[in-house]
């Protein structure tokens, strides 16, 4: 059995995608003001604990905003449930946050979204391991090349900049 959607209507199928897709536009735009958080361009930057934990407590409100504005009231989820919550703000939000920022301050942004860019592979493995899903053929092509991508980076293959090893913003 090859599992690649909960959804088999296609129109919910082409809304999903398109969701996922804004979502990505918008994880480019995190990247983009963490470089600059890091301090990419000028001055010594924000640290990455004070720069999450900033960027989370001015979220929060707007979160509030948009659940007032929907009818949303704050859930009160059952002991498991909060037990996943809890896990995943702090390895999902805080740490992805952190280790990107940290990561910003010692390499490019461009560089940093290719590496990204890994994250069909590591989510397609913990698919596997924890939910039991097998991604098909053609998903694990697009894995593979994913992969392939952030390697050349790391290696240095991205136009000369050097990669992973010495890149600097300084350099000509």
């Amino acid at each position: 059995m090859t599992t690649t959607s909960c959804h088999t209507n296609p129109a919910d199928r082409r809304v999903g995608f398109a969701c996922l897709a804004g979502a990505m536009v918008l994880v480019g735009t995190t990247v983009i003001a963490s470089r600059v958080i890091a301090g990419g361009g000028a001055g010594g930057g924000m640290g990455p604990f004070t720069a999450t934990a900033l960027r989370f407590a001015l979220a929060f409100p707007v979160f509030l905003l948009l659940m007032r504005w929907q009818g949303v009231r704050l859930p009160r989820p059952a002991p498991r449930d909060l037990a996943v919550l809890v896990v995943q703000a702090g390895a999902g939000s805080v740490g992805y946050t952190t280790l990107l920022i940290s990561g910003l301050a010692r390499t490019s942004a461009a560089d940093a979204g290719v590496v990204i860019g890994t994250l069909p592979v590591v989510t397609a493995m913990i698919a596997v391991m924890v939910l039991g899903e097998r991604p098909g053929r053609r998903l694990l092509v697009a894995i593979g090349l994913a992969a392939a991508g952030m390697m050349a980076v790391a290696a240095g293959g991205g136009g000369g900049d050097g990669g992973w090893r010495g890149h600097s913003d300084t350099e000509t």
